[in-house]
């Protein structure tokens, strides 16, 4: 009968000191991390078994970084489950104004976002929950003081997309007709497509006429669409 090789003994032959780190000198996947076949044929990234092995389990979709900056390495001591606040920690700087500045990726509309726990989440929002507890997809997380990139806790309020909406507009940012971004119609064409409508005309033609779409005509005649114009 074959005997089975102590798993730990294992993986520590496919390592070298190297300074205070432990290097993995087997093989690799294509992140640069090392990976470490089981007993049981599992294929593992070595410093996950690592620190699973030593430290503790890790949670489901959650990542884990080196500290010393070297893929390689598998040295559990220098290593650290990627939580909401070392994140907003090392990828933010704060202001003389008082804000708290994402200096990571950033959507087009200013607001910061980033990966964490298996999804994308925008980044004054996973602040919020840190600070104050989950809330629910359906509260909005605002700034107080207007400024997007913002995660300082202090300068964040929640409210219902009613009261985002009502701040957007008390601060001046509620962008109408052909101020928004992708409007093909002006409010002169407005005017007209409600009086060609008066006459008679289906929506369908007064549509290919300023090259819209059907709904788009519709929404101009409800007021779902530049009600503003009258």
């Amino acid at each position: 009968m074959t005997k089975v090789r102590d798993e730990t003994d294992k993986f520590f032959e496919k390592t070298e000191i190297s300074g205070d780190c432990l290097i993995w000198k087997a093989a690799q996947n294509k992140n640069g991390n090392g990976v470490f076949r089981t007993n049981n044929g599992r294929v593992v990234p070595a410093h996950r078994w690592a620190y699973a092995k030593f430290v503790q389990e890790i949670p489901p979709k959650i990542r884990l970084t080196q500290k010393c900056g070297n893929k390689l390495c598998v040295n559990h001591h220098h290593m650290e489950l990627e939580t909401a606040g070392n994140i907003l920690a090392r990828n933010s700087v704060r202001r003389e104004n008082g804000c708290i500045e994402w200096t990571g990726h950033k959507l087009n509309g200013g607001y910061g976002q980033v990966g964490f726990g298996g999804k994308y989440i925008l980044a004054h929002r996973l602040s919020y929950n840190e600070h104050f507890g989950q809330i629910y997809d359906s509260i909005c997380v605002l700034h107080k003081c207007d400024n997007r990139a913002c995660i300082n806790p202090d300068h964040l309020f929640i409210g219902t997309k009613t009261d985002n909406n009502r701040d957007r507009h008390m601060k001046g940012r509620t962008l109408f007709g052909r101020n928004l971004p992708f409007a093909k119609l002006t409010e002169r064409d407005v005017l007209s497509i409600r009086a060609l409508r008066k006459t008679g005309m289906t929506k369908s033609a007064i549509a290919r006429l300023f090259n819209v779409s059907r709904s788009a005509v519709s929404s101009v005649l409800s007021g779902r669409t530049w009600s503003h114009v009258t």
